[in-house]
């Protein structure tokens, strides 16, 4: 498991925000379940980017796993299988910030690289990209090491 320093640790707060994203939920959402308002999960978010980098949801979400800073989720076993380029496609969305270096990762241009995500998201049942994440880490198809800055 990749060393957490002091200045990588997470706050509570934000352990708490990653994890209502993981499940699936939009900031609005997600700031509800936690009582607070979305200018507040906003900073929160704001303030784990400036000690982790700039990252999407979804690498976050990861990062946060692949740390040991939010618990994993409880194994199951996936209901179907994935195939190599989806598990491919799956570890893109897990690492990669951006979906043109998602696009990149994988060969294929940023168009097609969008509607894989989005077959994927259906396909595992996930609501959002860090949910896919969780998911992902629930069937075992994701784990570290940690993702790129």
């Amino acid at each position: 498991m990749p060393r957490i320093t002091q200045f990588d640790q997470l706050t509570p707060a934000q352990m708490r925000c990653l994890t209502h994203l993981a499940d699936g939920l939009t900031y609005f959402g997600a700031a509800c379940a936690l009582h607070i308002k979305v200018d507040t999960f906003r900073t929160h978010m704001r303030h784990i980017r400036r000690k982790w980098g700039n990252g999407s949801s979804a690498t976050l979400v990861h990062r946060a796993y692949a740390t040991g800073q939010v618990a994993l989720p409880e194994a199951i076993e996936a209901p179907v299988v994935f195939d190599a380029a989806e598990l491919r496609l799956w570890k893109a969305v897990a690492e990669h910030p951006s979906p043109s270096e998602i696009a990149q990762a994988l060969g294929m241009v940023r168009g097609d690289a969008r509607k894989a995500v989005y077959a994927l998201l259906d396909k595992a049942g996930a609501k959002t990209e860090p949910h896919l994440v969780k998911i992902g880490h629930q069937y075992g198809l994701l784990s570290g090491p940690e993702p790129r800055r």
